[in-house]
C-alpha cells in the first residue's frame, strides 16, 4: 500500500467518527500498514465503520484486516462452539453437532 492509499483510507475512517488526528499521529500509524494491501485495508475500514460504535484502536484495524484475509474464527472461540454443540447434541449425535457449527 502506498502512503497516499494510507491517508484515504484514514481520512474515510476520521470522516466517519468526526474525529481528527494530527498528521504526526496519522505518519506514526504508517509503519504498521505500509506492508499491507490497500483492498485489505480498505475493506477493514469499512467493516470497522459498520461494526464499532468508538473510533478504533490500530489493533482493532488489524484485526479486521486478519479476520477478513482468514475468514477464520480464534482457536478459542471454535473450541468454544465444539464443546457447545457437544452440550447441545451430545455425544452420540456426533453428525448433527459437526452440522451444527460453521464451516
Amino acid at each position: 500500500m502506498t502512503r497516499e492509499n494510507f491517508i484515504q483510507g484514514m481520512t474515510v475512517l476520521l470522516n466517519a467518527y468526526s474525529k481528527d488526528m494530527t498528521k504526526e499521529q496519522i505518519e506514526a500509524w504508517w509503519p504498521f500498514f505500509s506492508d499491507d494491501d490497500y483492498d485489505e485495508f480498505r475493506m477493514a475500514v469499512k467493516k470497522v465503520i459498520l461494526t464499532s460504535k468508538f473510533f478504533p484502536s490500530l489493533a482493532e484495524i488489524k484485526e479486521a484486516m486478519a479476520k477478513g484475509v482468514t475468514n477464520q474464527i480464534p482457536a478459542v472461540e471454535a473450541w468454544q462452539m465444539l464443546q457447545d454443540a457437544i452440550g447441545r447434541f451430545g455425544y452420540y449425535q456426533a453428525e448433527a453437532a459437526m452440522a451444527s457449527l460453521p464451516l
